[in-house]
């Protein structure tokens, strides 16, 4: 019976990866069609921005704002990359975690709760997802109106970014917090780390 029971829970475990694995895939798609997107979008940027600053006659501050435009995309995007790196890790470690969990199960220990911590932060790994997604085709328009008034414009801009950005931060942190959380309850299960394959010891006489 338990030699079955070990070969039900592989056989889920790999189920769950191969599940696991699709869901990657996907958003990795995603997140290449956006930066698709997003790019025609910049280039269409750019040159609306080269437009507007015509009328500002200083060619210093005309190259200054067009290359703080092209360092909030680029900003933009390597923090994204970075964020998509971190819930790379933590999707791992969740695979970890429910790999010990139907392990768990199998021996016959009570793990309802930490499943429901997993589900719990399976939401928050999709909302962080679903967040990267939606700020990687978003761009930050710098308004032109005259030489006074491109200081605070560009500023305008960097903060709705920066802003941006911090809220998607949250989304990660919050994903990683209830991971923790999942794996701070499977370690408070009785005798969860216990080898079922060592023989059990014999008394002695």
């Amino acid at each position: 019976v338990r030699q079955e029971m070990k070969a039900n829970t592989e056989e889920k475990r790999m189920e769950l990866k191969a599940a696991a694995e699709q869901k990657r895939e996907e958003f990795k798609q995603k997140l290449d069609d956006s930066k698709k997107e997003v790019k025609a979008r910049i280039d269409t940027k750019k040159q609306e921005l080269k437009d507007r600053l015509v009328k500002i006659k200083d060619e210093k501050k005309r190259a200054v704002v067009e290359r703080v435009d092209g360092r909030l995309d680029a900003l933009n995007a390597k923090r994204l990359e970075h964020f998509s790196a971190v819930l790379e890790k933590l999707a791992a470690v969740r695979e970890k975690i429910n790999t010990r969990v139907e392990k768990a199960a199998a021996k016959g220990l009570e793990v309802s709760a930490v499943r429901t911590a997993l589900t719990a932060a399976d939401a928050a790994i999709a909302t962080s997802k679903t967040a990267i997604a939606n700020q990687t085709v978003k761009t930050y328009i710098i308004a032109v109106t005259d030489e006074a008034g491109l200081r605070q414009s560009v500023g305008v801009a960097r903060q709705a970014l920066h802003a941006d950005l911090k809220a998607v931060e949250q989304t990660v942190k919050d994903a990683r917090e209830a991971l923790q959380k999942a794996a701070t309850t499977l370690a408070g299960i009785p005798r969860v780390n216990e080898d079922d394959t060592q023989p059990t010891a014999q008394p002695t006489t």
